[in-house]
């Protein structure tokens, strides 16, 4: 059993390590500013591509999960801009 804590603690350091990290700097993973402000975590994590929406706001890049997304963002960036 205190094997498995420990295993679940380290998963956990890790992922939230994870977190903090993101583009640019060639990261490879963001994440969605309109899924996280509306506390969808099923498609917070967005995979860095070529092909991954973006837009520069304010001097920042933001990834998101879907156009759909981004077009959001794009209608109220004061919302989902990071603060």
């Amino acid at each position: 059993m205190m094997a498995r804590r420990c295993i679940g603690i380290g998963v956990l350091t890790a992922v939230l390590a994870g977190c903090a990290a993101g583009p640019p700097g060639g990261a490879d993973a963001a994440e969605c500013p309109v899924c996280r402000e509306n506390g969808d975590l099923a498609c917070l994590r967005v995979t860095v591509t070529d092909a991954t929406p973006r837009v520069e706001y304010a001097g920042r890049v933001y990834y998101f999960c879907s156009d759909e997304c981004r077009a959001e963002f794009e209608r109220h960036p004061e919302k989902y801009a990071a603060k």
